[in-house]
């Protein structure tokens, strides 16, 4: 990762004394901070990192990026190290495949452990797009080969830990074609990818994106089968080759409609929520296996939900459940047994946010959570904020709270110095934007910082480039 850091202030002494830190940490030295970063031609782009290339100039934090699936393009912006404002990059957008799309709450756009490459599967073309970032200006630049085909509709990319392999999941989602795993290698210098040998593997149908356990030996793959229970399959992973060899048993869920597993910071237990239901399981460190803990904890039914996010401590989890688009929805937040894995609702829960909320958001440092809020029609929408009490795991809310935001909200999506945060619009019919905020870290409030075009369909908001 890089080594600067993300700071926002007004004061003439603060930035100086940013600037001197950035360039003794060698980030942004050699660029002139007045002069706008050289247009990157995309058939010459240096390669990422930029070794003996361009620096990054000290007034640029880091970039966002954003998939606008209706246009079919990849939006790029640079962070202003200063204000959290955002502008666009020389040359964004960038042409993507028919259909960059997150299917079954997949993510449309994946980056890498070190920020070097981002990966887009198009659901329409049967391929995936593959960029490398230009570290200094952010700009993107297909990589060798890229798009690669993956058979029958590209829905999601899960990159190793490692950074070492790529999996693309393809076939089986509203397809009659035989749902598959392609696995590559990652060319550490191109980003090329190359065929893993073995490679497509079989998969469950209808099947979401890995979730890799701790060490990154093993992969977990849910199914989200038509009609049926869905369940969980386990695959190992080769540590030199990357290649999948399922493990253990097919587990169930006990219900249908999941969203992604959530594993705890210890690696012990691992949770999926289901409709009406979360499933919890005990995880084997050395097989990799799944033992059911419990299928059948009762959630109160709504018209959506959100994935159980689990709290840097373990201690935690919360999960965002929505009555409908009128009445205002709900935080429910259980402890974590460390002992048995069981979850319970602590007091206090579930804690009322605005209508429309159906994901939760947890600061990087673990003591405030944000709320999405999507109000029926046109909005306007909003941002339910709350402190995060880390010794019960209860939530108050923030003076000020709900923060204005534009007509439906999607998740926020916060930089890792937990300085700033960033939000598009989940709107098909109407031009969309990013909206942009600097958060005090004392208080955790919002203070918006502005927004930016983002084509007709803004979703799947990622921040690369940025230090924790």
């Amino acid at each position: 990762m890089h080594t600067r850091s993300l700071r926002f202030g007004i004061s003439r002494l603060f930035v100086l004394i940013l600037l001197a830190t950035l360039a003794a940490c060698g980030g942004g030295g050699g660029g002139d901070s007045s002069t706008a970063p050289p247009p990157n031609d995309s058939t010459t782009a240096p390669p990422p990192g930029n070794p003996g290339g361009p620096q990054r100039p000290s007034t640029i934090a880091g970039f966002v990026y954003a998939a606008d699936t209706t246009s079919n393009e990849v939006r790029a912006y640079t962070i202003n190290a200063m204000t959290g404002t955002l502008s666009a990059v020389p040359g964004s957008p960038y042409a993507a495949g028919p259909g960059p799309q997150d299917v079954n709450v997949d993510p449309a756009l994946t980056v890498d452990p070190a920020d070097r490459f981002i990966y887009v599967p198009n659901w329409n073309s049967s391929d995936v797009s593959v960029y490398a970032i230009n570290d200094a200006t952010g700009e993107l630049s297909k990589v060798p080969g890229s798009p690669y085909a993956v058979g029958n509709r590209a829905h999601w990319v899960s990159i190793h830990p490692s950074g070492k392999f790529a999996y693309v999941g393809s076939g089986g989602f509203h397809t009659a074609e035989p749902a598959m795993i392609w696995a590559y290698t990652i060319d550490a210098a191109t980003g090329r990818l190359s065929a893993i040998p073995g490679s497509p593997f079989a998969a469950p149908v209808e099947h979401m994106r890995f979730t890799f356990d701790l060490s990154g030996r093993f992969g977990y793959v849910l199914s989200t089968a038509r009609g049926g229970i869905a369940f969980v399959t386990t695959y190992a992973i080769n540590a030199t080759t990357g290649a999948l060899t399922q493990v253990g048993d097919v587990v169930t869920t006990g219900a249908t409609a999941p969203r992604p597993m959530a594993i705890t910071p210890s690696g012990t237990f691992a949770y999926v929520v289901n409709f009406s239901s979360i499933a919890s399981y005990r995880v084997d460190p050395a097989a990799g296996t799944l033992t059911v803990i419990d299928t059948g904890q009762s959630l109160p039914g709504r018209g959506g939900f959100g994935p159980l996010i689990i709290h840097s401590s373990g201690k935690f989890a919360y999960e965002a459940r929505v009555f409908d688009e009128e009445r205002p929805a709900e935080v429910l937040i259980f402890a974590i047994d460390a002992a048995t894995g069981r979850l319970s609702e602590i007091p206090g829960s579930p804690v009322v946010t605005e209508p429309g909320s159906a994901d939760i958001t947890i600061h990087p440092s673990g003591k405030f959570a944000y709320v999405a809020n999507a109000l029926p029609g046109d909005g306007p929408g909003s941002i339910s904020a709350f402190a995060l009490d880390p010794a019960t795991g209860g939530l108050s809310a923030i003076a000020g709270s709900p923060f204005a935001r534009g007509t439906h909200p999607g998740p926020l999506t916060i930089d890792p110095t937990g300085r700033a945060a960033y939000v598009g619009d989940y709107v098909f019919s109407i031009p969309t934007e990013i909206f942009a905020y600097t958060i005090d870290t004392t208080s955790g409030a919002l203070t918006s910082v502005g927004s930016v075009p983002a084509g007709m369909h803004a979703t799947d908001i990622t921040i690369a480039g940025v230090a924790h």
